[in-house]
């Protein structure tokens, strides 16, 4: 585990903190997450990478010094695992006058997992038992009960592009309308960004990167006066970020993915709520591997 990855947590730990619907527990969650980002909080946890995967219980002993501070020194009755894990369904699936005062400590436990999760899945190998990936619209088109779906990876950016796919250098440039060796060094910036320098050396022609998470490192780097462009180029990507930002207030935030699905069924049969029960396990079945 590099300092910079060490870095990269902190501030993904920060920015977790105080956006929603961590914030929403948090009032002081900017001063709270400014202190733990100077403090090198993740630095805790890098023990923990040692080439398996991480275990909650490891997590929620480190993490015991800041829950005591969030809570009062209480403890839910359940014990903080089993708490935050029907904290976390309840924010998917809200119940009227659910009471929950833990919620800052369970938004702060979560908030970690995540950011952990996320560096696990970078160092090891892909399993499709711990992570998984919701079905494209050709993978759901033999589902007679499935009408359409909307969701990231089936939003169409720009020429027949969809959010999700992955491009190379070169199909960025003529999508965009960059010239190549900007779209190149736009690679190279981004795989340094996130430790990818295997790519570097092997060369970035073929270097595939999600449109999605390009244009978004694309408008980082141009917020922070890094890259700069033509007038007609700037005003292109500056209504596709817009588009960008309208459809992940929809379907997206750092707690959960959403996906509209459309079925082909009448409001209120038993056919019709089997389908409903089945879809509610699954996505139960991928909130527990999310935790």
């Amino acid at each position: 585990m590099t300092k910079k990855r060490i870095r990269q947590m902190n501030s993904a730990l920060r920015r977790r903190l105080t956006n929603r619907p961590a914030a929403d527990w948090l009032p002081d969650g900017e001063t709270f997450a400014r202190t733990l980002e100077a403090e090198n909080y993740m630095q805790r946890f890098a023990p923990l990478f040692h080439g398996e995967r991480l275990r909650c219980a490891d997590v929620l002993a480190l993490c015991r010094p800041e829950l005591d501070v969030l809570s009062g020194g209480g403890e839910p009755e359940q014990g903080w695992l089993a708490y935050t894990y029907d904290f976390a369904r309840r924010l998917l699936y809200p119940e009227r006058d659910a009471a929950a005062p833990y919620g800052p400590g369970a938004v702060f436990l979560l908030s970690v997992l995540q950011v952990l999760f996320a560096a696990e899945e970078e160092l090891l190998p892909r399993d499709p038992a711990w992570t998984f990936d919701f079905l494209t619209e050709d993978e759901l088109s033999g589902c007679a009960e499935v009408k359409s779906t909307m969701g990231l990876a089936n939003i169409e950016a720009m020429d027949g592009y969809v959010l999700t796919d992955a491009l190379t250098p070169r199909q960025l440039a003529e999508l965009a309308d960059l010239d190549y060796e900007v779209a190149k060094a736009l690679y190279g910036a981004y795989a340094v960004d996130h430790d990818e320098y295997g790519e570097i050396i092997n060369g970035l022609d073929d270097y595939r990167v999600p449109l999605y998470d390009m244009f978004r490192f694309l408008e980082q780097e141009m917020h922070d006066g890094n890259i700069t462009l033509s007038g007609d180029v700037q005003d292109t990507l500056d209504d596709l970020f817009d588009q960008l930002d309208e459809a992940q207030k929809q379907l997206q935030s750092d707690s959960y993915s959403r996906m509209v699905v459309y079925l082909n069924l009448p409001e209120e049969t038993d056919e019709t709520f089997a389908i409903t029960i089945s879809f509610c396990l699954s996505f139960n079945v991928m909130l527990v591997k999310s935790l």
